[in-house]
């Protein structure tokens, strides 16, 4: 497993019992396929019933589609850079989906559980 991957799945459980990162996740269901330099291979985050999980295949067409560095995304899921940064810097791109929704909901969501750890806001896309 990559370092954005391993992130993602260290964090499952704090977003999953999130109860502000539930309710923005039940307003925006979405699958991400992420297809990130230095993973072993894509997967997917999936977002259904205010719920958030990572798999390796989906049987319908993602709705958002990442390309990149993992290093970079594995550093907005623990917490240490906001998402709009790499996006702004071309570290990654979508070539489907919405950048704005990207931003705006999953920042919310990585944004809510990291205030409940304490950290700064700044860091996980801040929510604001």
């Amino acid at each position: 497993m990559g370092e954005a991957k391993s992130e993602v799945v260290k964090l499952l459980p704090m977003i999953n019992a999130s109860v502000g990162a539930g309710r923005i996740m039940e307003g925006w269901p979405k699958t991400m396929r992420l297809e990130l330099e230095g993973e072993e291979s894509a997967f997917y985050i999936i977002i259904e019933a205010g719920k958030m999980r990572v798999a390796d295949t989906f049987e319908k067409e993602p709705d958002l589609v990442m390309h990149g560095d993992a290093g970079e995304i594995a550093k907005f899921f623990r917490g240490d850079k906001d998402i709009t940064h790499p996006l702004a810097h071309g570290q990654i791109r979508l070539s489907r989906g919405k950048s704005l929704e990207l931003v705006v909901f999953l920042s919310r969501i990585i944004g809510a559980v990291h205030r409940k750890k304490g950290l700064s806001p700044s860091g996980g896309g801040g929510g604001r």
